[in-house]
């Protein structure tokens, strides 16, 4: 499986840095079918990982949260999406990755969001707004959106979990800033499919 592993995360490299849609279905048909956990996709921009939750696999959860948390720890990594269809077992990881930042000082805040099936941006961004202290004296999206922003850069380190995505978030309508416009920011994405991750990362690019 060690081996295997490599080769995924080779594949990942190659196929979104080139944009060879080819490869990238078939490294897609390969982790479903060999319940890999991870692969990592250097883009233009910045470098991305996605980690795969294949939650018939027993103990994928720590693994799951080991190559989660070194992802965290890469300096070159601002995104982190992971893909599970059991519930369970995304808030069980949730939990224990707030844990281990916390202790292995890695951010200096953690804020959690869900973005759910029909997303509501206001109320993402009341739910990440909440954690942070703030309060929006500003209805309208746009004007939350810069509030928050402007607050999230406030954080040196700040860890943003975005749980339940169904489909593309517009993290600049949210006001989440992150990669060059924030380089202290880090983002986890969860979601139970891995294709809304994948079309996520590119098109935060």
């Amino acid at each position: 499986m060690g081996a295997a592993l490599a080769t995924a995360k080779i594949f990942g490299r190659q196929a979104c840095h080139f944009g060879d849609k080819h490869r990238l279905e078939s490294q897609k048909k390969e982790l479903s079918e060999s319940n890999m956990s991870i692969v990592h996709f250097d883009s233009f921009l910045h470098q991305k990982a996605i980690i795969c939750n294949c939650t018939e696999v027993s103990g994928l959860v720590n693994m799951a949260l080991e190559e989660a948390m070194e992802a965290l720890a890469n300096p070159n990594i601002d995104m982190v999406g992971v893909y599970g269809s059991s519930t369970l077992r995304t808030n069980n990881l949730i939990e224990k990755m707030s844990r281990r930042v916390k202790r292995d000082n890695l951010f200096d805040v953690t804020v959690i969001a869900s973005v759910t099936k029909k997303p509501d941006l206001k109320r993402i961004q009341g739910e990440l707004g909440k954690m942070l202290g703030l309060q929006f004296g500003e209805e309208t999206v746009v004007g939350r959106a810069k509030l928050l922003c402007d607050r999230i850069k406030k954080e040196k380190r700040i860890l943003i979990i975005l749980n339940d995505l169904y489909a593309g978030l517009n993290l600049d309508r949210v006001g989440i800033p992150f990669g060059v416009h924030h380089k202290g920011c880090k983002i986890v994405l969860l979601s139970g499919s891995a294709d809304v991750l994948i079309n996520q990362i590119k098109h935060c690019n």
